[in-house]
């Protein structure tokens, strides 16, 4: 189990105001079926309604990360209003010029994913809009935002355990729209990483050559033998 640092979380929120974008490291998943499939049983999860939450939000900011919130669940929100996935409770993910939302983690994670869906109030909206993420062990990426307001999944699988994830404004257009937001629910964490689909069906290839190289053998054996 990981201890909550909160020197950590100022410090992955102030790098992620100013982070540059850069190549992805993590893998990113959009589908929740297949994510669950390659990664099995969760180590934990949480649809933020009540009980054991081994995941804590805040928003950082300050040019130093010096203002640390943490983050409460809102809740008797329409679906499809501010970010809300399903209209059950849910957190709104923020990121500004100035503002990043920092995900720790109390539990050892390396692999995490949740529903989404973007902010809509009436004709204002974020919907296409694209966020990067950095997490504690300097691992980055970026995703973008569903066009419509419609609720979808968002998967991460790293190279090494995290206890930190932050999330910050990528496309900075400026004007009186300087900011993007997202609400999550029903999250699934792992303690180790989800093999990527190419790896896992490579797998599945090899198990298969290796399955046709016995029996072709045991065949040769028979005839060899008869």
């Amino acid at each position: 189990m990981t201890n909550f640092k909160p020197w950590a979380i100022a410090a992955i929120g102030a790098a992620a105001i100013i982070a540059p974008a850069t190549a992805q490291a993590a893998t990113i998943f959009t589908d929740r079926a297949q994510f669950v499939a390659l990664g099995g049983t969760p180590a934990y999860t949480t649809d933020f309604s009540g009980g054991t939450n081994p995941l804590m939000i805040f928003q950082v900011s300050g040019e130093n990360g010096e203002n640390v919130d943490q983050v409460a669940p809102v809740t008797g929100i329409d679906a499809g209003t501010f970010g809300s996935v399903n209209g059950s409770a849910f957190v709104q993910v923020l990121a500004d010029t100035a503002i990043t939302t920092v995900f720790s983690f109390t539990s050892t994670t390396q692999a995490l994913g949740f529903d989404l869906r973007p902010y809509f109030l009436g004709a204002s909206s974020d919907a296409g809009e694209t966020v990067g993420f950095l997490t504690d062990t300097g691992e980055t990426g970026s995703f973008t935002l569903s066009s419509l307001n419609e609720a979808g999944f968002l998967g991460f699988s790293f190279d090494t355990p995290i206890e930190a994830l932050g999330f910050y404004r990528l496309d900075n257009e400026g004007g009186a729209d300087a900011s993007t937001a997202f609400g999550i629910d029903n999250v699934i964490g792992y303690a180790t990483a989800v093999p990527e689909p190419s790896s896992w069906a490579m797998m599945l290839v090899g198990f298969a050559m290796l399955g046709a190289g016995v029996r072709y053998r045991r065949r040769r054996a028979t005839v060899a033998f008869g």
